[in-house]
């Protein structure tokens, strides 16, 4: 049994899958795990290439479609759809006006959206949220406005699941990192500045770490997808963080050693000051979220780099 309303089956049933995102980082790699899944009918969503943000293409049986994401037929089989997996986002940390535009379409509206898709079908999204609306030593208190944004559009899952047929279900993931990642994240900066002797330029690092690693997401999403029900009306929030945890300032010299590659604390340039609303202790809000398996350590993770 899952937590609030999530039962695994018996046997993985036919599913008619939406993915929204499947162009990023995460979503390329659920792609390639659910097509090697059985009895799942995979769609995917993504943004248009253009100066539109509402027009979409959607690659559903076979074919695919372009048009304006807000007309009613742009989902003739919305009806059709048992999950959702709400993976699009807008990942800026700034807010000047056409920041504050994206980051609301992506990270606010568009799960909305899909809210309101799953109102109709009985579906269940499934969306990726973050760690970092939470401070220290506030119920809410964003790190950033990428943050609030993403928070936004939690609450408005929230309000669907309990007006509409449908269920949702929120993953709060700390820092995720694996190969070939396209985002200045930390610990592959730290890596590509060990490897070329560039300066690592940090904070003074006191913050804990608690770092997850992508492919163990992806299995999450897929275990979430294709092999739990969940009940009508649940709103359900789980954080999802590795088995370990760091201290910033310690991650160069680890990653150093795990990587055998050489390392002098004079590399590290540590006058970055902290963000405003710097989070310093790993203070999870919800329960971990259970899938089969073993959570990556970071030596096992780094060995994929």
């Amino acid at each position: 049994m899952c937590e609030d309303g999530g039962q695994v089956t018996d046997e993985l049933k036919q599913r008619r899958i939406l993915l929204v995102g499947s162009r990023g980082y995460l979503g390329g790699r659920v792609v390639s795990a659910m097509q090697a899944l059985a009895g799942i009918t995979l769609s995917s969503l993504n943004r248009a290439p253009g100066s539109n943000p509402f027009e979409f293409q959607i690659y559903e049986d076979g074919a695919l479609r372009t048009g304006d994401i807000r007309e009613p037929s742009f989902f003739p089989n919305g009806s059709g759809y048992d999950v959702i997996l709400s993976l699009a986002a807008d990942l800026s940390k700034k807010d000047g006006v056409s920041d504050v535009t994206n980051l609301v379409l992506a990270n606010s509206w568009l799960p909305t959206l899909m809210g309101a898709l799953a109102a109709r079908s009985g579906a269940h999204v499934i969306h990726v949220g973050t760690y970092s609306h939470k401070s220290d030593t506030e119920d809410y208190d964003p790190q950033t406005l990428y943050a609030a944004t993403k928070r936004s559009g939690e609450i408005l899952l929230s309000f669907f699941s309990k007006t509409g047929d449908m269920s949702a279900t929120v993953l709060h993931t700390y820092d995720i990192y694996g190969p070939d990642q396209p985002h200045q994240r930390l610990i592959p900066s730290i890596i590509r500045c060990l490897r070329t002797g560039e300066k690592i330029a940090t904070s003074p690092g006191k913050q804990e770490f608690r770092p997850v690693f992508v492919d163990d997401l992806v299995k999450l999403l897929a275990y979430l997808a294709t092999e739990v029900d969940w009940k009508s009306g649940v709103f359900t929030e789980y954080d999802v963080y590795g088995p370990e945890l760091f201290i910033v300032e310690n991650l160069p010299g680890i990653i150093a050693t795990e990587m055998s590659l050489s390392f002098d604390e004079d590399q590290v340039d540590r006058s970055m000051g902290y963000s405003k609303r710097e989070i310093m202790k790993f203070r999870p809000c919800h329960d971990l979220a259970e899938f089969p398996g073993d959570w990556t350590t970071l030596s096992e993770g780094l060995k994929t780099l």
